[in-house]
C-alpha cells in the first residue's frame, strides 16, 4: 500500500497550491460547476492509489529509506496528476462537448439558456458521476469481510497456541523433576537386617 505521507503531499501540491509538478493542467478549459465534483474525483482516486502498491516492497528493502520514500512520491503525484487532473479534466471537456451537441441538437436549447444554466447542468452531471466513482471506490478497496474474519481466526490460533506450549513445556519439566526424584529412591541399598540375617544363617552351618 502506498504510504499516507505520500499521498497527504500530493493532496496538499494539488489541492493546497492549486499546481501540478509533472503536466500543464491550466491548458485545459475551466467549466463552471464542477469544482466539487472534481475534489470527489481525486479523493476516489487516492483510495485506488493507497490501495496500490506503488513500489515493491523487495524494492524498499534493497534501496534506502530515503530513496525508496522519494521513488514513491514521484510515483504517486505522477498517478494522481495523471488519472486524477488530466483523465478527469479530459473526461469534463468531452462531457461538456457532448452535452451542449446534444441540448442544441436534438432538444432545441438556445446558447443563452445554457449559457444561464450551464453551471447546473454541468455541475449536477459531473457531481453524480463523481460521486458514483467514489462510492465504487470505497466498495472495491473496503477488504473483504471473509479476509478479515480468516485472518481474526489465525491470530486467534496462534494467541492460543502460545499458552498451550507454555502449560506443555511446565508440565514436561515437571514431569521431568519427578523422574529425577523417584529414581534415587528406586536405587536405594538393601535393607541392613536383611544382611545380618544372611551371616546368621551362615554361622550357624559353620558350626554345625
Amino acid at each position: 500500500m502506498t504510504s499516507s505521507l505520500v499521498l497527504l503531499i500530493a493532496s496538499i501540491v494539488h489541492f493546497g497550491m492549486r499546481g501540478s509538478c509533472l503536466l500543464d493542467i491550466e491548458r485545459f478549459q475551466v467549466i463552471p460547476g464542477t469544482v466539487y465534483a472534481g475534489h470527489i474525483a481525486y479523493c476516489a482516486i487516492l483510495h485506488f492509489l493507497h490501495d496500490t502498491e506503488v513500489l515493491p516492497l523487495r524494492y524498499r528493502r534493497r534501496m534506502g529509506w530515503l530513496a525508496a520514500f522519494l521513488v514513491e512520491l514521484v510515483l504517486g503525484v505522477a498517478i494522481m496528476e495523471v488519472l486524477a487532473l488530466w483523465l478527469w479534466c479530459s473526461v469534463e471537456h468531452i462531457l461538456h462537448l457532448a452535452t451542449q451537441f446534444v441540448l442544441r441538437r436534438y432538444l432545441g436549447v438556445s446558447p443563452d439558456l445554457y449559457q444561464r444554466w450551464e453551471w447546473a447542468i454541468m455541475g449536477g452531471l459531473m457531481t453524480s458521476l463523481a460521486a458514483l466513482l467514489w462510492l465504487n471506490a470505497y466498495e472495491a478497496t473496503e477488504p473483504e469481510p471473509e479476509l478479515l474474519s480468516s485472518e481474526k481466526k489465525v491470530k486467534s490460533r496462534v494467541g492460543s497456541h502460545q499458552p498451550i506450549k507454555r502449560e506443555e513445556k511446565k508440565q514436561e519439566q515437571q514431569e521431568v523433576k519427578d523422574q529425577e526424584e523417584v529414581q534415587p529412591s528406586e536405587e536405594q541399598p538393601e535393607e541392613p537386617e536383611e544382611i545380618s540375617g544372611s551371616f546368621e544363617v551362615l554361622a550357624t552351618t559353620t558350626d554345625c
